[in-house]
């Protein structure tokens, strides 16, 4: 559909940044962990769940390696 045969969370869809999907994500998922942490309340964090299929699990998993899980620990990016 997309003419792209990785993850589609890996996928460039075009922006200036070339940031792929997961990246923005992940950089929406960590502002708003900074948000809620200046807001003061209890040490705030948010898991990032990302659905794979049997034939893209090991890849998605490794380019969140490969990118060092965008600035997110490995313990809250969830892969199932």
């Amino acid at each position: 559909r997309l003419g792209f045969d990785g993850p589609k969370g890996c996928y460039d869809i075009g922006l200036p940044s070339k940031k792929p999907l997961f990246q923005i994500f992940v950089e929406k998922i960590r502002r708003l962990v900074t948000m809620s942490s200046e807001a003061g309340g209890p040490k705030p964090w948010m898991p990032f769940l990302v659905m794979t299929s049997p034939m893209t699990h090991k890849q998605t998993v490794d380019f969140f390696e490969q990118h060092s899980y965008f600035g997110m620990t490995k313990e809250n990016v969830w892969f199932f």
